[in-house]
């Protein structure tokens, strides 16, 4: 990544660090909701499955998945699985650190495509999203 890209992340992560003050946490996390891990029965949430990436952690970074674009883009299926989460334990307001732990995801998604080499093939499209996503939240740093 250009330099000053690198350095308008740094920039932004450091103004916005004071919002992990105001986190709902500590607990468990699963890190990989999506339909494929979620099994609804008759409309309701019967159980979540494939903890292999859970850990410990504030509830609002279960969230980034869905709102960073790695879910499908209907609005129906957010909104089930988010009454689905309400029945299990409040959902977090975690729209004020979300470009925050967008900002983490995309930084550890293209360092791991440039450090596998996989940024211009196999994951060239993952490696786009995420840059794109931080130079449109840098831009204006």
């Amino acid at each position: 990544m250009p330099q000053q890209l690198i350095e308008q992340c740094c920039l932004y992560y450091d103004r916005n660090l004071n919002l992990l003050t105001s986190v709902d946490g500590p607990c468990i996390i699963h890190r990989d909701f999506r339909a494929g891990n979620v099994i609804v029965d008759n409309g309701k949430l019967r159980g979540i499955i494939d903890w292999s990436s859970g850990r410990a952690s504030f509830a609002e970074d279960d969230f980034c998945p869905m709102e960073h674009g790695e879910w499908t883009s209907d609005v129906q299926r957010k909104k089930s699985f988010l009454s689905g989460y309400a029945n299990i334990r409040p959902v977090p307001d975690y729209r004020a650190i979300m470009p925050f732990l967008r900002l983490n995801r995309a930084i550890a998604t293209v360092g791991f495509t440039v450090k596998s080499g996989t940024w211009n093939n196999r994951n060239s499209r993952a490696y786009r999203f995420h840059r794109q996503f931080l130079e449109t939240l840098c831009k204006d740093l």
